[in-house]
């Protein structure tokens, strides 16, 4: 699997629709950052060594779990918290969830990048809902991002806010993973539960 050429960008700016999945044999789109991977595929790499020399125990990092707060709850275009799914319903439903440790350092250059992702996401067709949380202990920001379609997600991870944000990957971010997976409307809301047990069949990168 070679899945990963957008994750990192995805990651460094909480780019929520990016296209990582383990289950989709369909190629990034074009113009996503491949140039902002290591050589070979990180996740052959996440496999064979649990931290980058001289660096953080990548492992140990995930090992830290707690319950996920919100920051912004699911909602958006499509989606009304209290009344759910708006027209035109579907029968199903694509969703990007990103898990990301922000560069403590690097705190303010990482939430401007949020703020570009998530102003561009909301005006890009195809968005249904977008959440974002945290883990205040562990240091993650986590996201979830409900598509119409796995086109609308893969046009959001080729346009230019997020190929803006690849420059910046290792300057914002220590680590993380990303996927993308399909849920039926009976399914809906995703609950941070779900897109944390996706997520974490993810090897991460460094």
């Amino acid at each position: 699997m070679n899945r990963t050429t957008c994750l990192l960008s995805c990651a460094a700016a909480l780019a929520l629709g990016c296209p990582a999945d383990e289950d989709s044999d369909d190629p990034v789109a074009e113009g996503s950052s491949s140039a902002a991977m290591p050589e070979g595929d990180s996740s052959t790499n996440a496999a064979e060594s649990g931290s980058t020399s001289g660096g953080p125990d990548i492992d140990a990092l995930f090992e830290c779990s707690e319950p996920i707060t919100d920051a912004r709850p699911l909602s958006g275009p499509g989606y009304d918290p209290a009344t759910g799914l708006l027209e035109p319903l579907q029968d199903s439903y694509v969703v990007s969830t990103t898990q990301i440790l922000p560069r403590p350092e690097a705190t303010e250059g990482f939430f401007a990048l949020v703020a570009d992702v998530t102003a561009d996401l909301d005006q890009r067709d195809g968005m249904v809902a977008y959440a974002l949380g945290f883990e205040p202990t562990c240091g993650f920001a986590r996201t979830i991002a409900v598509w119409r379609d796995e086109a609308s997600m893969l046009a959001f991870a080729a346009g230019d806010v997020h190929r803006s944000a690849v420059a910046r990957t290792y300057e914002v971010g220590v680590t993380g993973r990303v996927t993308h997976f399909t849920v039926s409307a009976d399914e809906m809301p995703v609950t941070w539960d779900v897109a944390a047990a996706h997520v974490a069949e993810i090897a991460p990168f460094y």
